[in-house]
């Protein structure tokens, strides 16, 4: 379990996941207590001046030597490990969301704690501090973590003066405009104020970009589309 949450291995990850469904209720119940006591004790991992100069001389030492001195994980790596554990398992993990959220608010690293809130989304437990936290995300290079931040909102539905302006804008992300669209549907009547800008994307000359936008339109202002394809259909 430590080496699956802690160090992110794939392989004990497998075996976890193929090994649990396996086991008797019981079992899984302490399996299921085993889980969370790692990831917390991993999300707790504090950070220590002494990791660098310590694997510094560890790397440098005889070999013979260095086998009799144990590996030390930085401790950021550690939790972003179990960051990334429990987001891959995010409303079906059972973690309480209060106890991620303590970690979420907490870690020094801007990104471990934009992977807990996530995570914590799913439980329910959302502020307003937690949407500044997601919001730069929307915006980020990787696509993946993109989809992260899309889904976030799209549970929590927070901050619509802020969000919904950037899911717009989305509409136009040849990666993931379908993620940005499903997501202003679940602002629904939220978002009207963007109607305007939704009529005009769904005039756009791609087609994947109208499509989507006609899409959220339709959510957001059902009334509205129906008199926009109506005045449409007339010209």
């Amino acid at each position: 379990m430590q080496t699956a949450i802690a160090e992110e291995d794939p392989g004990a990850g497998t075996v976890l996941e193929l090994a649990i469904p396996l086991e008797d209720a019981a079992s899984k119940a302490r399996i299921g207590e085993e889980l969370r006591s790692c990831v917390v004790h991993a999300l707790k991992t504090k950070d220590n001046r002494c990791w660098r100069p310590y694997n510094v001389v560890r790397t440098n030492m005889p070999p013979f030597l260095a086998k009799w001195f144990p590996q030390w994980r930085e401790a950021k790596k550690v939790r972003r490990s179990a960051a990334s554990w429990v987001c891959a398992r995010a409303g079906s993990f059972e973690t309480p969301g209060t106890v991620l959220a303590e970690y979420a608010r907490n870690d020094p690293a801007q990104r471990i704690r934009r992977m807990v809130s996530w995570a914590v989304g799913s439980y329910g437990l959302v502020t307003a501090r937690d949407s500044q936290l997601m919001l730069p995300a929307l915006a980020d290079p990787n696509p993946h973590i993109r989809s992260a931040a899309v889904k976030w909102f799209s549970m929590t539905k927070i901050s619509p003066e802020t969000v919904v302006p950037v899911l717009v804008a989305g509409l136009e992300d040849d990666a993931m405009r379908s993620d940005y669209a499903a997501a202003l549907r679940a602002y629904g009547p939220q978002a009207k104020f963007v109607v305007p800008s939704l009529v005009e994307l769904s005039r756009a000359p791609r087609r994947d970009t109208a499509s989507v936008a006609t899409w959220a339109l339709v959510s957001i202002d059902p009334e509205g589309a129906g008199k926009h394809f109506r005045e449409e259909g007339m010209r």
